[in-house]
Formats: C-alpha cells, structure tokens, sequence
C-alpha cells in the first residue's frame, strides 16, 4: 500500500512540476498563443518558407497545443509608411479585441518596425520574436526592448569564395535587384564584403520593372550574374510579378550563369549558390519561442545574429557546366534536379535484358541437366543389359 501511495504522490509532483515549467499564464488545458505578423503575403514563397519552418518545429515541440493567428502586412503590394502601418494596427484592434497573444511572430524588417512602433504597446504583455530581419542596425534599439530574433544576411563573399574556386578567371559580375529597400540593405552589405575582393569588377542593376530589366540583361556581357531581391518587380500593368516569373524571364534575357543568395529564388534556370533559408529562419526563431514556454525570460534569450545560411545547388546544371564542387562544399551542400543514375535511365532496357538473361541462363542449366539425366539413363541401360 506504502509503495502505492508513493508512486502516487510522484506522478502528482511530476505533474505540478511540468505545469510549473509553462510559462505564467498558461495552464495545461490551454492553447500557447502566437499572433504571427508578416511583412509579405502568405502567397511570397519567402514569407510561405518562414512560417513554414516556424510552426513545424513549434508544433512539434510546444509542450501545450499550439494556436496561431495570421496576418500579412503585404508590403510588397502596398509600400509600408506611417499611415499604412496605423490603420492596420486599427485593423489588429477590432479584430482582435480581448485577444492576449502569449508571444508576437514578426518577420522580415518591416514586420519589426510594426512591431517595435505598434505592437509592444497594442500587446503590452506579449514579446516579440521575429527572423528575416537584414538591418543588424536594430541591434542597439532592441536591447532594452521585449524583443528578439533571427538575423539575415545575404553572404556575398561565400558566394565569391565558391565561384573562383569553379572558375579562376571570374573577373566581372553582376548583380540584379528590384531597388527596393531590402535590396538597398543588400546592395550596401554587398559592396562593404566587395572590399575583400579587389580583383573582382561588379555592377549593378537596379530595375523595378520586367521588360526594361529584360531589354537592359540582353546588353550585358558578364557571364556569372547574382540575384539580389526581386520581390517587388512588376510586369507592363504595373502589377507584381511572382518570383518564379521573373527567374524566369532572367533566364531568357541572356546565358548566364545565375547564382542566388535566397533559396525562395532556386527555379529552373538557376546554379543555387550559399543561400539565406526561409525555413532555417522560422525553424531558429521558433526555438527562441519554446525557450519562451520554458519561462526563459526573453531578456535570457540570444539573438541569432550568424544567418543560418546553407548551399543548394541544381545538380543537372553543375554538371552541365562542367563545374566540380569543393569537397566541403559537396557534403555540406543540398542538391536539386539530381539527374538520373545510368539504370534509371536504361531502367527497362536493363529489365528486358536481364530477363533474357535469366531465361536464357534457366534454359541452358534446363537443357544440361537433361542431357545428364538422358547420359546417366544411357549409362544405366548399357550396365543393365546382359553379356551374351
């Protein structure tokens, strides 16, 4: 009974303990509250990407069920100012009233400026986690504030590092970008890891619009061209192009070898090249949140200010190419379009071919073994026949 009695007690205890290790207001029967605000729509394949990566590993990992509430600044569509940015935060009000999120998900920088400006005083009690985030500027600002998060940045030099090591004559580049203000953050950081690469000439071509940036790559001469950010690039209409439509069209403009520095860029066309991952960036600040449900306080928490950065590569234009990859590169890296082994590609020639094979081989073994049995039977008449 006594022995009883105590494994109660412990299984009461171990319960108490896993409800202590919740974060204040939340009880065991009760959702973990996340309002995610994203910078771009839910259709940008980056924003898709992001929030992707951050509810996989939050839902797996989330010691109470986990809800989570959705919107989209789409700031690609609608040019993010002062006057925007108040009338969704009345837009968030009457939505959401007496809604209290447990953690607020921002990404992408102007999901943080609508977060530092509005949210920390719309949702007082919530902290901020955010990814996506170029501006390190924000460093200084945030360190007082509720608020942490995944950095990104676009790593020119590894690309650069990569490419003179397939092609040791590289001597110019160049780089294509929309001219909107992540590209203006990209382009900066660009030309400051330029400075290590003296003997490498890069331009830059900044157009918003497809058909002129068509008609502009159909002049250049540069073999290796790199994308920046393309997301705010429209067609004749003035509407917004998807990403895809615009590789695309980069591809058609003139043969080159096209490296990316965003993975949401990798379409038919493309190299690949050491990439910013939208699902590394939900995935790290989605771990910033569990440690949040963990009652780590949100001033114990770390920024992620090394960008978690990883190759891919088009497998089939490597080798089209002819390019062979460093062995470090080669096992770090992520292949797409693998082309096919040489049985995948003979599959049913090599089927056909070893059927015959065996049929032929089933053949002959039958057809020697009966001429044993027949010798052998041969052999037995002969020894049973009588001397006369």
């Amino acid at each position: 009974m006594s022995n009883c009695s105590s494994r109660v007690s412990s299984t009461v205890a171990l319960s108490l303990l896993c409800l202590l290790l919740i974060s204040p207001g939340l009880r065991a029967h009760e959702s973990f509250r996340v309002l995610a605000i994203h910078a771009y729509s839910q259709e940008y394949p980056w924003t898709k990407s992001q929030h992707r990566g951050f509810v996989e590993v939050l839902s797996k990992h989330s010691r109470v069920p986990v809800n989570i509430s959705t919107e989209y600044l789409d700031t690609k569509r609608r040019a993010y100012n002062e006057d925007y940015a108040r009338h969704f935060r009345r837009y968030l009000q009457t939505k959401y009233t007496g809604y209290k999120p447990n953690i607020i998900y921002v990404t992408d920088d102007y999901g943080y400026q609508f977060a530092k400006n509005y949210l920390l005083k719309l949702y007082p009690d919530a902290p901020v986690i955010f990814s996506g985030v170029n501006d390190y500027n924000i460093l200084a600002e945030i360190e007082p504030l509720p608020i942490k998060g995944v950095f990104e940045k676009k790593d020119i030099s590894r690309n650069l590092e990569l490419l003179q090591s397939l092609d040791t004559e590289i001597a110019d580049i160049l780089v294509v970008g929309d001219g909107s203000g992540t590209y203006q953050v990209i382009e900066n950081e660009i030309k400051l890891q330029m400075v290590n690469y003296p003997e490498i000439n890069i331009e830059f071509l900044v157009e918003n619009n497809m058909e002129q940036l068509s008609e502009a790559l159909q002049t250049r001469q540069q073999k290796y061209l790199f994308l920046a950010s393309i997301g705010e690039m429209k067609g004749h209409t003035g509407l917004l192009l998807n990403p895809e439509t615009v590789v695309s069209e980069i591809v058609e403009s003139g043969k080159f070898v096209i490296f990316t520095m965003e993975d949401s860029y990798f379409y038919d066309g493309v190299l690949g090249g050491y990439v910013t991952s939208g699902e590394l960036q939900g995935a790290n600040a989605a771990r910033m949140t569990l440690g949040l449900q963990l009652d780590d306080g949100v001033h114990q928490i770390t920024n992620i200010v090394e960008s978690p950065n990883t190759y891919i590569f088009d497998k089939g234009r490597l080798e089209q190419l002819g390019f062979s990859l460093p062995q470090t590169v080669e096992q770090e890296a992520v292949f797409y379009n693998i082309p096919p082994s040489f049985y995948e590609r003979n599959r049913s020639a090599i089927l056909v071919i070893s059927t015959l094979l065996i049929v032929t081989s089933i053949t002959i073994i039958g057809f020697i073994v009966i001429l044993r049995i027949k010798k052998k039977e041969d052999e037995r008449k002969r020894d049973e026949k009588p001397n006369i």
